[in-house]
C-alpha cells in the first residue's frame, strides 16, 4: 500500500528486526502497529530515535488502546487512506512547527 503511494518502505517482524533495522539507514518516519506489546514499542520507539532523532513516529491504535507520550500520532488502521494522507501531511511538514505535531529535539 504505502510502496504503491510512493513511499520507500522498510518493513520489520518483531522488536529485534526493528532495532537492527532502525541503526542501518536514516529515515523521516517510523509506523508502529497496534499488535506490538507496549515494551517492544518503547524499546523499538527508544532505538529509532536514537538513531533518528529528527524523525516523527506514528503508531496505528485500536479503540481504547494506552497512548504512550513518546508516540507523534496516532492512526486508525481501519482506513488505510487515512494512513497514507497522514504520512503525507507529516513528510510535508513545515521546518517551523506550524502544523502542531510535536517535534524531537
Amino acid at each position: 500500500m504505502l510502496k504503491g503511494a510512493g513511499h520507500k518502505v522498510t518493513s520489520a517482524f518483531g522488536n529485534h528486526e526493528a532495532r537492527e533495522a532502525c541503526t542501518q539507514a536514516q529515515y523521516e518516519l517510523a509506523i508502529i502497529g497496534h499488535s506490538i506489546p507496549t515494551k517492544d514499542k518503547l524499546d523499538i520507539i527508544s532505538c529509532f530515535r536514537g538513531a533518528n532523532p529528527k524523525a516523527l513516529v506514528i503508531a496505528l491504535t485500536r479503540a481504547g488502546e494506552a497512548r504512550l507520550s513518546e508516540v507523534d500520532t496516532y492512526i486508525n488502521p481501519g482506513d488505510p487512506e487515512e494512513l497514507i494522507r497522514a504520512i503525507e501531511r507529516i513528510l510535508e511538514r513545515p521546518a517551523d512547527g506550524s502544523d502542531g505535531l510535536r517535534r524531537v529535539k
